[in-house]
């Protein structure tokens, strides 16, 4: 415990006692040791995140498919890491065997494991072509390639002129990109660009044609699947 003048323990000072895990639970080469990480929680960012649309529904996706080893029955009355590398050992013998030698030992082999094959659902997330994508992903590297076609402004609703601020206007109902019909069309580049900068605001595209005006734009939409269990 920490103390202050004269010997005399400190009471507002915070600690943050993380015990020395048991040997039997590491590996045979990793030492564990007690630690104080208070020091470790006053650097977290513990501001809650605020993630858009776009990002909740990627989450969502990607816990769906992620397998959870904690949650492995098998897993759960392991008592020691040497236990669990037994397991894995039983497991990848246990693969190994039942694999018949004319389907594996050629050079051409299943696209799936036995393992892997549990149900048809699980058979077509690992075979499809087509995975699920939005426009703007992996937008963030192209942001150095600026020129050609930029966002021109922002829209906001009529309802919404009460509270605009210039100095916080707020989120806006959607950003324009404006283009002569005598233009070049958009590259995928310039679009990806165009989408991860608007981020969850209505892209939308205002086509000029000798003063006659067409109005496009991108939506989302999910292909539908064979089976969902």
């Amino acid at each position: 415990m920490a103390r202050g003048r004269g010997g005399v323990p400190a009471l507002d000072s915070r600690h943050t006692l993380l015990l020395a895990p048991a040997p039997e639970l590491l590996p045979a080469n990793v030492a564990g040791r007690e630690t104080d990480a208070e020091s470790w929680c006053q650097k977290l960012n513990q501001r809650k995140e605020k993630l858009s649309r776009r990002e909740r529904e990627q989450q969502a996706e990607a816990r769906h498919l992620r397998e959870d080893v904690n949650a492995d029955p098998e897993v759960q009355r392991c008592s020691s890491w040497q236990e669990y590398k037994q397991l894995l050992q039983r497991r990848h013998l246990q693969k190994t065997q039942s694999r018949p030698p004319h389907l594996w030992d050629q050079p051409v082999t299943p696209l799936l494991s036995p393992g892997q094959a549990d149900s048809p659902a699980t058979v077509f997330q690992h075979i499809s072509v087509l995975q699920t994508t939005h426009l703007a992903d992996g937008g963030a590297w192209l942001l150095e390639k600026s020129g050609g076609l930029e966002i021109s402004f922002d829209v906001y609703q009529a309802d919404a002129v009460a509270t605009f601020r210039k100095n916080n206007p707020g989120k806006p109902y959607a950003r324009m990109c404006i283009s002569g019909f005598d233009e070049p069309v958009p590259d995928l580049c310039t679009l990806k660009r165009l989408s991860y900068q608007s981020g969850d605001v209505p892209l939308i595209f205002a086509l000029v044609d000798h003063g006659d005006i067409s109005f496009y734009s991108f939506r989302d939409f999910t292909l539908p699947r064979d089976l969902g269990h």
